[in-house]
């Protein structure tokens, strides 16, 4: 049993290798615990801020056709990403979409400076504890499993694993999925990612979520 997705896009608004500089990143004590290369650019961007997710979110649009966008979520200072996150329960993409789209009617493309780290995730989890929470126990279970259909042996799952990988350079993304920033609030148009922020690939014409995560270089990635 197995299920891949894979992604690769060209940004539209791509960042100039030539501005990406090593930076020292801090904890929260403002304490230096180690470096990334961060990324540069200053151009006009969608962008709006979303009070009510505590939150400033960017689009960065790959290609040309407006069908597929990364969705950059920066949390107000002090605000971990998991409380965003949560604020999902409430707010759709398509709400956040439509923001987006009224603010460009509203103000036009905001010239916007962006500062993010070029990163490289990896993960893998073992989903038979998710999958056991929603309700799947018997494929997991040698006596009560029912594959007969797949083949005369007797077959149950053992285990479901999920391997993720994302690459996020200056000019694409790639994005492989298989299963077997700190903002600093100094004006509206300054966005730096050193804190964790959150990011979406998403297909924008059906609001659809190709791959997602937390970015922390000093924290847990999930």
């Amino acid at each position: 049993m197995g299920n891949v997705v894979y992604f690769r896009g060209l940004l539209s608004n791509p960042f100039n290798i030539s501005n990406t500089v090593e930076e020292i990143i801090y904890n929260d004590n403002n304490e230096a615990i180690g470096s990334v290369n961060m990324m540069y650019q200053k151009g006009k961007l969608l962008y709006s801020e979303f009070e009510s997710m505590n939150s400033n979110i960017l689009e960065l649009p790959y290609g040309s056709d407006g069908k597929f966008c990364m969705l950059v979520i920066f949390p107000y200072p002090g605000t971990e990403p998991s409380v965003v996150y949560r604020k999902f329960e409430k707010t759709t993409f398509r709400s956040i979409f439509m923001k987006l789209e009224n603010d460009l009617n509203e103000k036009g493309l905001q010239e916007v400076v962006v500062k993010m780290p070029r990163f490289s995730l990896r993960g893998s989890y073992i989903l038979n504890k998710p999958l056991n929470e929603m309700g799947v126990y018997d494929a997991f279970e040698p006596d009560y499993a029912r594959f007969q259909h797949i083949g005369r042996e007797a077959l149950y799952i053992s285990s479901v694993e999920h391997k993720a990988d994302i690459v996020f350079g200056e000019t694409e993304t790639v994005a492989l999925a298989a299963t077997p920033g700190y903002f600093e609030h100094q004006n509206a148009s300054y966005l730096k990612a050193q804190q964790p922020f959150l990011f979406f690939l998403m297909e924008k014409p059906t609001a659809s979520i190709i791959f997602g995560g937390i970015y922390s270089r000093h924290r847990s990635v999930n």
